[in-house]
């Protein structure tokens, strides 16, 4: 009953705002090779760029990096690296670029979702970028993020993911919106009590019983 009456309690009625995303690749040239071709000549392309992270000076190198990952993802799309170079690209643009090119790594994830809709990848994409809006207290973008799929978990009454759950309660919570990140916290350690979302949520709701004490 608890877990009921906090999901239907939750008011997640944000607006879902699409990401303001920049293509940074185009569509992919399909090219007369076969999957296993474009596998053998992806391979040779990533040797290269393998060899330049050797370099002491990572900043100085940066352009060539992207320009071949960016050669793979559109001239190989579809080799086994195609998919991991658009992870690559993304964990580039977000943790070696100051500040994070949000814009581009939002580019790389829609055009890899268009791309590649059933990839088992899709999961590892949406965290990297998730977490990296986390970390840099980017909390209006995480709550447009996850705001499609903690609505969808309301009104099922299925909370399938900690992580999505947890992350709006954070972004609630980061936009000061305390009533709304408890809802949300309670219901991570209400369904997934042992999980790390479920301990961190725990740990928030104490410092949310702190803060609401010292309250007069």
């Amino acid at each position: 009953m608890m877990r009921k009456y906090l999901a239907s309690a939750l008011l997640f009625l944000v607006p879902v705002v699409p990401l303001n995303v920049q293509p940074v690749f185009a569509a992919g040239d399909t090219t007369a090779l076969s999957a296993e071709d474009q596998n053998k000549e992806a391979f040779k392309e990533f040797e290269k760029i393998l060899d330049l992270t050797g370099e002491t000076d990572r900043a100085a190198i940066l352009p060539q990096l992207e320009t071949g990952y960016l050669d793979i993802i559109k001239h190989y799309p579809l080799s086994h690296l195609a998919q991991e170079s658009c992870w690559r690209l993304m964990t580039l643009y977000l943790a070696d670029f100051n500040p994070p090119a949000y814009a581009k790594a939002e580019g790389v994830r829609a055009e890899f979702i268009r791309k590649y809709p059933d990839s088992k990848m899709r999961g590892l994409i949406d965290r990297t970028l998730a977490e990296s809006y986390h970390k840099n207290e980017q909390w209006e973008k995480l709550l447009v993020f996850y705001t499609p799929s903690v609505r969808q978990s309301v009104e099922t009454g299925k909370f399938p993911r900690a992580l999505d759950i947890f992350m709006y309660a954070e972004a609630k919570f980061g936009l000061n919106d305390i009533v709304e990140a408890e809802k949300g916290y309670k219901i991570v350690v209400a369904n997934f009590p042992k999980s790390r979302e479920g301990l961190f949520a725990a740990k928030r709701l104490e410092e949310i019983q702190t803060l609401k004490s010292k309250k007069p």
